[in-house]
């Protein structure tokens, strides 16, 4: 069995903690549309595919309106921006877990649904000094997950096969992207989904702790032996 070269990571729900910045955000738009608030914990099943299906998941039913879809969309993009960075950070652990992971010299990635600038915005300002080999976010010409496209792009540019690639999410979506790119998908119970709901979408296994994603490499590399 060959060991893992790289390791390519979803952003929201598995390197960092996002919810509530997305939820408050989300929130104001709609008070100031005239519509109901969500609950911040019902961001969990919102959250993951991309901006545009969070505001259809987030708008009532029955408001069928693409131009106010938008508008909600262009407002939502607005607040986030200007108030991203109140509540979210990484989850404890995650640090150290790169440090090492960059030290034993593993391929680093990160393939998020969360809008291009966002996601760069903030892995640059969470992980201040840690330099990723790439980082995506979605944007127009990339199709958004569980669409295998841009993460098989992204480790050919690597020169990886998805047999030596981990990947770890926090969605259903993540896995999938997984099953389909043919990569080792791991999930991780932190974040937005529950283990049983990630094994049934196609996880390999689920993990608790951060520091779980090096033992399981440790792992691999000894039977590759």
């Amino acid at each position: 069995m060959a060991a893992f070269k790289s390791i390519l990571f979803d952003l929201d729900g598995t390197l960092i903690d996002s919810l509530k910045d997305i939820a408050l955000s989300a929130n104001q738009v709609l008070t100031e549309l005239g519509f109901p608030e969500h609950p911040i914990e019902a961001y969990k099943k919102f959250v993951g595919d991309g901006a545009g299906t969070l505001m259809l998941r987030i708008l009532p039913q029955a408001v069928e309106n693409p131009s106010l879809q938008a508008t909600f969309l262009q407002k939502w993009k607005q607040a986030y921006g200007e108030q991203w960075q109140k509540h979210t950070c990484p989850y404890d652990g995650v640090r150290d877990l790169l440090e090492k992971l960059k030290g034993d010299r593993y391929l680093l990635g990160v393939l998020s649904n969360k809008p291009h600038e966002f996601t760069t915005a903030c892995v640059r300002v969470l992980f201040p000094g840690f330099t990723f080999d790439t980082v995506w976010g979605l944007t127009e010409d990339r199709a958004k997950k569980p669409d295998p496209s841009a993460a098989l792009e992204m480790v050919a540019a690597w020169g990886c096969s998805p047999k030596e690639v981990l990947y770890v999410g926090d969605t259903d979506t993540d896995m999938l992207t997984a099953v389909k790119a043919g990569f080792y998908g791991l999930g991780v119970t932190w974040g937005f989904r529950s283990a049983e709901e990630l094994m049934q979408h196609g996880a390999r296994e689920t993990i608790d702790r951060p520091e779980q994603v090096y033992w399981l490499l440790d792992e691999r590399s000894k039977e590759g032996d």
